[in-house]
């Protein structure tokens, strides 16, 4: 079985994450069969700089977290604590945010297909969103 490849992906917000509007899109995208949810881990940075860390089983109850549940396929503890520390960093005081690392399965069947064709990827790289932007108005 081939492989997709993975993307790590950090999405923050003010306040705390909502997750009732953000899972269920996630949960389309693995119902389609587009990516598998991974790993799924949370850091919030309150207004004084302190850190929190936590995983979906730490926030049982809250809803907001609780429909991450659902769409998490194969938690396999690959976000570690010093990622989530590191992130942390990067966080913009008052703010939380989702850690969401996924397989690209659309991909795995893509780079299947050229295996079976006697082919090979040579190269992959994403351009993140913003660049294209950038590029398209300019």
């Amino acid at each position: 079985m081939s492989r997709g490849p993975l993307d790590l992906v950090v999405v923050e917000f003010p306040g705390d994450l909502p997750g009732g509007q953000l899972a269920p899109k996630i949960a389309r995208l693995v119902e389609q069969g587009t990516i598998r949810m991974i790993d799924v881990a949370f850091v919030r940075k309150d207004a004084d700089g302190s850190v929190e860390t936590f995983e979906l089983t730490e926030r049982e109850g809250n809803a907001e977290y609780e429909a991450f549940d659902s769409i998490v396929q194969a938690v396999d503890g690959l976000i570690a604590d010093d990622d989530l520390l590191a992130i942390a960093e990067e966080l913009t005081p008052g703010t939380t945010a989702g850690v969401l690392l996924w397989e690209n399965l659309w991909a795995a069947d893509l780079r299947q297909s050229v295996l079976d064709a006697g082919g090979r990827v040579v190269l992959a790289e994403r351009i993140p969103a913003p660049v294209v932007e950038a590029v398209e108005a300019a």
